[in-house]
């Protein structure tokens, strides 16, 4: 197994290094290698006695190093630089906190962050590179695509499915069978009750829609 290096060095990069240290001193699971950061002043540094190895261009000269997962809690950011470093042939590894109860009859893509208590149940496919706050829950048929966030407490009920880079806010819920459109964004404590079209947000109980993006 390769070691995981953590693109990012902020809170949230923080919290996803304390799932890989959590994993691997648990189940195994790859050991961290230390983290990226492009600010060249943040080099040498080190966040939770890891170092920042330095910027992009130490990603390409010890590619086939190790495995990276993209910890920005940007939705297009983390985008931007996945596909980046995926163009360079980067291959990407996940944050799977022991605490996450998972079906064994659900599908999770490679770059995800899956922190504590967070339940996934039958049949649900969960995109690369998406993140699974504290608490969050996907109930049976769902589909959350690629780089999508759902924040601590949100829910989605059965045959939701989510786009691209969807954010659903701190304890918001989808009820079964709406879907929701790529990059929008759903505000926290929302009730969504019917399907949102892309790039809009939504707030309220029920969810409609206040502006575009």
């Amino acid at each position: 197994m390769k070691p995981i290096v953590i693109y990012g060095s902020g809170g949230h990069a923080r919290e996803v290094a304390e799932i890989v240290m959590h994993a691997h001193q648990e189940q195994g699971r790859p050991s961290l290698l230390g983290f990226l950061d492009d600010r060249p002043e943040r080099k040498g540094e080190r966040v939770l006695g890891y170092e920042v190895l330095g910027g992009f261009s130490w990603l390409e000269e010890h590619l086939r190093e190790f495995d990276l997962i993209v910890a920005i809690g940007d939705n297009s950011v983390r985008q931007r630089i996945a596909d980046r470093a995926l163009e360079l042939g980067a291959t990407f590894g996940s944050a799977v906190s022991p605490l996450a109860h998972f079906s064994s009859a659900c599908q999770i893509g490679p770059g995800a962050m899956i922190f504590p208590r967070v339940t996934v149940s039958t049949n649900v496919v969960v995109g690369a590179h998406v993140i699974l706050g504290v608490h969050s829950s996907i109930s049976h048929d769902c589909r959350v695509g690629d780089f999508s966030f759902l924040c601590p407490g949100a829910r989605l009920t059965g045959n939701v499915t989510l786009g691209p880079r969807v954010m659903i806010g701190t304890n918001a819920c989808v009820i079964p069978g709406k879907a929701v459109g790529r990059g929008t964004i759903v505000g926290a404590g929302a009730v969504v009750v019917d399907d949102l079209q892309g790039d809009v947000v939504a707030v309220g109980v029920p969810a409609r829609v206040k502006a575009g993006k």
